[in-house]
């Protein structure tokens, strides 16, 4: 093989590499936290989509662990404080469609209770924290291309940037900390599922999914809320 032809097929080799290196970030772009939309539909036990609000109660699944909250502060100092129990205020759940697409929205505030400081040791925080105002929404979402086979829930204020005001006192750390962004969660139960029990999973995956931070830095949200319809009869999702 001549000079030229080296050459050639060199440059076809390096054409093929940069066309794979594109596709592949382009795949890789796609990730949790930026979601497609897939529809979800509420539905009673027996398949009826619902055609109006529902009340529901929340708290921390039995015997889960605490539900936790992390986010760095200054230099390599942490900020942990965990809860041994939430509920839902003013939260109801209700069909809708956005753009075109069915899902489930909703409103609440949701109220930590049982709140310690873990970290930096001395730290104290409220006993209670209340979030503001939230809007819920569930739908099905697109993660690296794939469908998820579980609802997928997102939480932004409903007005404002603000989730919640973490206050923080007793320590060198001190102060008022908001925390901002998008709180995601994962339902246990696939869609078709009825049950009067629904649990929603945070983990270090739905953090990814969401966008929480305090300061500007990623925050972490973890462990398992389960949800209910105050009437106490059995729901499902449905694709």
């Amino acid at each position: 093989m001549d000079g030229r032809r080296v050459v050639a097929a060199l440059l076809l080799v390096l054409a093929l590499v940069s066309s794979a290196s594109v596709a592949a970030s382009g795949a890789s772009a796609e990730v949790p936290g930026t979601l497609s939309t897939v529809q979800v539909r509420a539905k009673d036990a027996g398949g009826a989509t619902w055609a109006a609000p529902k009340s529901v109660n929340c708290s921390k699944v039995a015997f889960s662990a605490n539900l936790k909250l992390v986010f760095p502060l200054i230099g390599s100092f942490t900020f942990r404080a965990d809860s041994s129990n939430v509920k839902c205020n003013e939260a109801t759940l209700e069909p809708a469609t956005v753009e075109g697409v069915p899902m489930v929205e909703g409103g609440e505030k949701l109220e930590f209770t049982g709140v310690t400081a873990i970290e930096p040791a001395g730290c104290k925080v409220p006993a209670t924290i209340t979030t503001n105002a939230l809007r819920l929404k569930i739908d099905h979402h697109y993660k690296n291309g794939v469908t998820t086979p579980r609802p997928w829930s997102t939480r932004r204020p409903a007005s404002g940037e603000t989730i919640a005001t973490i206050k923080v006192t007793g320590c060198a750390a001190e102060g008022n900390y908001a925390l901002k962004g998008v709180l995601a969660g994962t339902l246990k139960k696939e869609t078709g599922v009825a049950s009067a029990n629904h649990e929603e999973v945070f983990n270090s995956e739905t953090d990814e999914g969401g966008s929480l931070t305090v300061g500007g830095k990623a925050a972490s949200f973890n462990g398992e809320i389960n949800r209910e319809l105050a009437s106490g009869e059995s729901f499902q999702t449905s694709e």
